[in-house]
């Protein structure tokens, strides 16, 4: 028997149709639904139809707006008259797919649309008005129209694509065509246009589609998804320039991080960062301010970094970030950016900052997803430009393209592309797959640089790392040195300041030298012992204590310096003894005033031992963090568990009619039964009684033993038998 219902026609459906279902409308399945029924209501729903609808691609769209605007039970080969384009196993195919979604259900022979599809098209889909109750014929239409002058065209054509309806008072006169006195009134008299009420008219379905000469819509749609055109480049080109440009962007986002350790960066009042911040950290990393404020978003949708109140720090998940393997971290970047709401680079646009309010972007990820879904559908080595791909991605969403600056869009996300290496010298790149959802193949891990843990030391105060250091070594390294370019590896310079730094944390003399000889592999050059014996001399020299400070120079004459200096009025500082300073201000701030002279102080405490630099503030996780990808529905298993649920719900439907039957012969021969049934608190039982009426709704009972009369529900009766004595 054909489905009367789109519940019925779910109930149809074999567990690969239904899995198919819940593979293209996940929404369905969350949570999940109890039974097909709650299923096929959920199906129904505006949100989930629009959601749908909005994934389409054109051509599936175009046979969903001529089925919304064909009356209700229409045939597959109506449907491509309709068209008038394509094959009719293109239609097929696509009523198919339709079907498959659930946005119509029926056979190629009887189709029925689903009513809320029909409301999402409009009263009007495709701009055509319903269908006349006296139509008039396609030559009776081309006769009216070899009347109509210049006007009446204009008037025509000005309903013909839009909307079909104008207002007119008295729409409905009675008009010939010797009393027209406008051309509205020469077109309703011709019989092209007509009264649709007192006071609006109505361009009639038959004369739009013959000014139409046949079309649908204004401009024709590919059957199939166009392909790009450009050339290609050699894959294994591609793939090597893709794995270094995502190695890139691991050791860009860990620069630009990693250097909110040792500087603070105040956030605007919106939560955002200032155009002067963003500038500064790019040109620390050696990234202009456009790429800073995208790997900013990065890094914040990764969780890497996160507000601490007015500040933007790091967070511990950098820590442990940096300590992973390079192709850990691009994925964890990846597919965290790839799960953003956020749009970065929309961001950057009309003076807005990174990290601020204006990077939101309504459906920013499923519009991420689908581009990137095009780009991994793509050849690798698939040459790219912005048009072309612009075009297919409209093909592919042409909702998008009706609502969405989708040129901007996929500007956008191809320059983010290039930066993650999904995209490299202009062309697809395998990593584009791995964005996109698909597992990191072992050929392209091995594609990111080997950590190393030996350092190349020269006599020029610098040291080189032949690739990426380990985490614990180039975590030494950037507490003693500064690093100055960017790649694989990287080149560290030493400074007073970056050697101050490592004896502020803690480090001694020896232990520094120590370490340096441990994994330098052309051994400690003197230059830089000199630097390091020179900087621990100094360092120190000059003592800060609470009392509430107390300054104590080595030397008395340093003393009497600092006290001539500006800031020691600010400090409060003034000699109590040779060599011997007070401060009023506090330690930490006598400490750093210090420091800004040009000094090189160490903080001690009452004891006078040395105190070390405490551990970098970290930001609390997850403020800014997108949400990780969620995980796709099982749709196999789902499907399998509501089937098994129906074939249940429908065996316990014939045991009920099963008992009816039992019951009502019974109740008509005033013979005994046994009856199965579930009692108001939930229990099983059994009961031996005499069926005395049977309802539409329930049975009525008399005990066998005490003779009681009671009714039960018949949907608490699981089962009957009769009781008859064998």
């Amino acid at each position: 028997m054909a489905p009367r219902t789109l519940g019925e026609a779910l109930g149809a459906l074999s567990p690969d149709g239904l899995a198919t279902l819940l593979r293209h409308r996940e929404d369905l399945a969350r949570p999940l639904p109890a039974d097909l029924t709650e299923l096929a209501q959920r199906a129904l729903t505006p949100a989930s139809v629009a959601r749908s609808l909005d994934r389409l691609d054109a051509w599936q769209r175009l046979v969903a707006l001529a089925l919304a605007t064909a009356p209700d039970g229409v045939d597959v080969g109506a449907v491509h008259e309709l068209l008038a384009t394509g094959t009719r196993a293109d239609v097929a195919r696509a009523v198919s797919d339709l079907r498959s979604r659930a946005l119509l259900w029926g056979g190629d022979d009887e189709l029925h649309l689903v009513r809320t599809v029909r409301e999402v098209f409009g009263p009007h889909p495709a701009g055509l008005a319903p269908v006349s109750p006296r139509p008039m014929d396609p030559e009776a239409v081309q006769e009216a129209l070899q009347q109509v002058g210049e006007e009446e065209r204009t008037i025509l054509d000005r309903l013909l694509w839009q909307r079909p309806t104008g207002a007119l008072r008295r729409a409905d006169r009675a008009v010939t065509l010797a009393e027209a006195r406008s051309p509205i009134e020469r077109l309703l008299a011709l019989g092209l246009l007509r009264p649709a009420d007192s006071e609006t008219v109505v361009l009639p379905r038959e004369v739009a589609l013959v000014l139409r000469g046949g079309r649908l819509v204004p401009d024709p749609v590919a059957t199939r998804a166009p392909e790009l055109a450009g050339g290609t480049r050699a894959e294994r080109l591609v793939q090597r320039a893709g794995a270094g440009a995502a190695w890139a962007l691991v050791h860009d986002v860990e620069q630009l991080v990693g250097d909110l350790d040792r500087r603070s960066v105040d956030l605007l009042r919106d939560g955002g960062v200032s155009t002067r911040d963003v500038a500064a950290l790019g040109r620390r990393a050696s990234l202009s301010p456009e790429q800073a404020a995208v790997l900013l978003e990065w890094a914040s949708a990764a969780g890497l970094v996160g507000p601490d109140g007015p500040r933007l720090l790091p967070t511990a998940r950098y820590d442990r970030w940096i300590s992973g393997s390079g192709a850990d971290r691009w994925l964890h970047l990846v597919r965290h950016w790839r799960a953003s709401g956020r749009w970065p680079r929309a961001g950057s646009r009309g003076g807005a900052h990174p990290l601020g309010p204006d990077g939101e972007l309504r459906g920013a990820v499923e519009i991420r997803q689908g581009i990137l879904a095009v780009l991994a559908g793509q050849p690798v080595g698939r040459r790219l430009a912005p048009e072309p791909l612009t075009e297919v991605v409209a093909w592919h969403h042409p909702a998008w393209a009706e609502r969405l600056p989708l040129a901007e869009l996929v500007a956008d996300v191809l320059v983010e592309a290039e930066q993650a290496g999904l995209t490299a010298l202009g062309a697809v790149s395998p990593l584009a797959r791995v964005a996109a959802g698909a597992e990191l193949p072992d050929e392209l891990a091995e594609l990111f640089p080997e950590p190393v843990d030996r350092l190349v030391v020269q006599a020029d105060l610098t040291a080189v790392a032949p690739g990426p250091l380990v985490p614990e070594v180039n975590r030494t390294m950037r507490l003693l040195a500064e690093q100055e370019s960017r790649g694989g590896g990287g080149v560290y310079r030493f400074t007073e300041g970056s050697l101050r730094r490592a004896l502020d944390a803690g480090w001694a003399l020896a232990e520094i030298e120590r370490w340096l000889e441990e994994h330098s592999s052309t051994g400690v050059p003197q230059p830089l012992r000199y630097l390091l014996a020179d900087v621990a001399r100094r360092h120190g020299s000059i003592q800060v204590m609470p009392t509430s400070a107390v300054v104590r120079c080595d030397d008395p004459a340093q003393a009497a310096s600092l006290l001539g200096r500006p800031e020691a009025s600010r400090l409060g500082l003034h000699a109590v003894a040779p060599g011997v300073l007070a401060a009023t201000a506090e330690p930490d701030e006598v400490v750093q005033v210090l420091r800004e002279v040009g000094l090189a102080p160490v903080g001690t405490d009452a004891s006078g031992t040395a105190l070390t630099a405490p551990p970098p503030p970290r930001a609390r996780e997850g403020g800014g963090e997108a949400e990780p990808p969620a995980e796709p529905v099982d749709a196999v298993r789902v499907a399998e568990l509501l089937l098994g649920r129906e074939a249940d719900r429908r065996a316990r439907a014939r045991a009920v009619d099963s008992a009816v039957d039992v019951l009502t012969r019974a109740a008509a021969a005033r013979t005994p039964v046994v009856v199965d049934l579930v009692t108001a608190e939930g229990e099983s039982t059994t009961r031996r009684a005499t069926p005395l009426h049977v309802s539409p709704g329930a049975v009525r009972l008399a005990d066998a033993a005490s003779g009681q009369v009671f009714t039960v529900p018949l949907a608490r009766v699981v089962g009957a038998r009769d009781d008859t004595p064998g």
